[in-house]
């Protein structure tokens, strides 16, 4: 979606971007902002967004020209596998850092924006057996 508002910018078809002055002072306001309060208070973190990268998502989807119910579809659904993945991880996106156990591999979604459902099928390898588990969530 950054891509697509960059492109829509260059050749004007996109929703127009404030005054040039405006944005520095945005662009100062949000580098001095500290980064993601709840992560970290380092200037370089402000790339995390967390739960407000929805929001952000749909900014995008806005100044390129792309905001429709079927984006608003694919952005909720993208939105409820995270949560989702979150909530099974206690909380967490990943709950043992960036080294720690991928298990979070083991889950495959199939997904349906349309209708709002999606499905996770996790694979587990205990004592040598397979075991599938499926979950099945409506996000309307």
């Amino acid at each position: 979606l950054q891509a697509e508002a960059i492109v829509s910018q260059l050749l004007c078809t996109g929703v127009p971007l404030p005054p040039y002055k405006e944005r520095l002072r945005m662009a100062e306001a949000d580098s001095l902002s500290g980064g993601h309060k709840e992560i970290s208070k380092r200037s370089k973190d402000t790339h995390y967004l967390g739960d407000n990268q929805w929001d952000y998502c749909r900014a995008m989807a806005q100044i390129s020209g792309m905001y429709d119910e079927e984006m608003n579809k694919y952005l909720k659904m993208n939105q409820a596998i995270y949560e989702y993945s979150r909530m099974r991880n206690g909380g967490k996106v990943f709950p043992f850092g960036p080294f720690g156990p991928d298990s979070y591999r083991s889950v495959k979604y199939f997904r349906n924006d349309h209708d709002q459902i999606f499905t996770a099928i996790r694979k587990s390898l205990d004592d040598d057996d397979l075991e599938l588990t499926t979950t099945f969530v409506s996000v309307k």
